[in-house]
């Protein structure tokens, strides 16, 4: 016959048991969609090492980072961004990266892939680089425009599912 003791301590090892795999369940929806963001953020980094720059190019600064960079709407983006300088006219920047530079095409379905540069002078370019990307505005446009010359070559892929990254709603 089984005591009343041996009965609780089953019923509570039960529930701690319960209680332990429903935290993990918890835990897992989480993590696997911050996993799988930073798995994206990662292969994108490694596509950009690829690009050619400028010969007289400067790196100042990198950015990478995963978050919603829609204006109205929930979804998950990702982007590698590099704040560089040059003594070169913006003209020849922008023929030099013309091969690479791309415009979002939408009718293909997400994720939207583009390749975008801004001259930190000019005022059109920083007005929409805060537009597109305030996040990213805040952190690099102070630094890039007392630097003279200086630009920002971005790669970004936009149209993920934000699900339950925090970073991406």
């Amino acid at each position: 016959m089984t005591s009343v003791f041996q009965i609780t301590k089953r019923i509570v090892v039960a529930v701690f048991i319960i209680c332990t795999l429903s935290l993990f369940l918890i835990v897992f929806s989480f993590t696997k969609d911050i996993a799988n963001n930073v798995i994206r953020l990662l292969s994108l980094e490694e596509r950009t090492k690829a690009y050619k720059h400028l010969s007289d190019s400067q790196l100042v600064q990198k950015i990478s980072m995963v978050g919603n960079f829609a204006p109205a709407s929930n979804q998950c983006g990702i982007i590698v961004a590099q704040l560089r300088t040059t003594t070169l006219p913006f003209k020849e920047v922008y023929n030099f990266y013309k091969p690479i530079l791309t415009n979002v095409a939408y009718e293909k379905g997400p994720p939207y892939h583009e390749v975008n540069l801004f001259v930190l002078t000019d005022g059109k370019d920083v007005d929409e680089l805060n537009r597109s990307y305030s996040d990213l505005y805040e952190q690099i446009v102070q630094s890039g425009r007392k630097k003279k010359n200086a630009y920002l070559l971005i790669t970004a892929e936009r149209g993920y599912p934000p699900n339950y990254d925090p970073r991406c709603h």
